[in-house]
């Protein structure tokens, strides 16, 4: 288990991420290629935000981008609005922007994008609701997947493929911010898996690495699209959960244990049976005033589940 707090009162650590635009690099290693450079398509990439550096490839049709679920591009800031602009991509990679009426504007290189459809041109800026910039650009397939490794390395877990400490720990700062401000609950489960010590000692490490990838595949499955499922280190994990009050949390948890328990992990010869076990805690409940206070809460759930018998979901102190 983890202490929270203290990770987030340390001086602050200034992360410098690869540059998204870094053109030059990528046309080099093209031309070294000699792949043609006219076989590309639309793309948009963060520039801003904690998710700045990730892609999106543009299909031809109409994409909407927006805050809401329903949305083809979500960009879960605010200032964003649930439908707030569609971008229109015709065949040779034309591509137009309208504004859907959003609250807070949309804008292409300074100017204001209304109900008439405006080009957009390779290299192009996009700002959507004075809070989130984009980059409209035209990408070889090489440059698209150069990106991606870049992002993926940025803010994933390399053994699971789910999100990193990093990423997490930004992104559960802006959930409770936006709870607070909206009124509205978030919940949280710290998940622990049981024995896991005892499989690397037993089994070996390559073992306790397949445990973690199938153990973070089940406990994916049944969440939202707008959970965050996150490697917090070790054999330790954190479920964020937007606008979910603690009882509907505590469900979330008993159908991720059922998921993680459901069956042995096969390695090799090997069927290596697991459970876990988690703590529980909502934005919601009395003297939870700051991000610290919520992950210690959940955590301390935790050591509570572990030694009440490990295998369960405890939601309260």
């Amino acid at each position: 288990m983890t202490d929270f707090h203290a990770a987030h009162t340390r001086a602050p650590q200034i992360f410098c991420e690869p540059n998204p635009t870094d053109e030059v690099t990528v046309a080099d290693r093209v031309e070294r290629l000699q792949i043609p450079m006219d076989r590309r398509r639309p793309t948009l990439t963060l520039l801003s935000g904690i998710e700045a550096g990730r892609q999106f490839a543009l299909a031809q049709g109409r994409t909407i981008l927006g805050r809401g679920s329903e949305a083809d591009v979500v960009l879960d800031e605010d200032g964003v609005s649930r439908q707030h602009c569609a971008i229109d991509v015709y065949s040779g990679g034309q591509a137009f922007i309208t504004d859907l009426r959003s609250t807070n504007g949309t804008g292409v290189d300074g100017q204001v994008v209304g109900d008439a459809a405006i080009p957009l041109t390779d290299g192009a800026l996009l700002a959507l609701g004075g809070s989130l910039t984009l980059k409209f650009a035209l990408r070889h397939e090489v440059e698209e997947k150069v990106q991606h490794s870049l992002y993926n390395a940025a803010v994933r877990d390399g053994l699971t493929g789910l999100y990193n400490k990093r990423y997490l720990q930004e992104r559960m700062e802006q959930e409770f911010a936006w709870a607070l401000r909206n009124g509205r609950p978030l919940s949280i489960l710290v998940v622990d898996l049981d024995f896991f010590k005892r499989v690397n000692d037993q089994h070996g490490h390559p073992a306790g690495d397949e445990v973690l990838r199938v153990a973070a595949g089940r406990m994916q499955e049944g969440l939202r699209r707008e959970d965050v499922l996150a490697r917090f280190g070790g054999e330790e994990f954190v479920i964020l959960m937007r606008e979910t009050p603690a009882q509907r949390g505590w469900e979330v948890g008993q159908r991720v244990a059922e998921a993680v328990r459901r069956a042995p992990v096969h390695f090799g010869a090997l069927r290596i049976p697991i459970t876990a076990s988690m703590g529980l805690a909502s934005s919601e409940e009395p003297r939870v005033l700051r991000v610290a206070d919520l992950f210690a809460r959940a955590d301390r759930r935790l050591y509570k589940a572990k030694s009440n018998g490990r295998n369960q979901v405890v939601a309260r102190d």
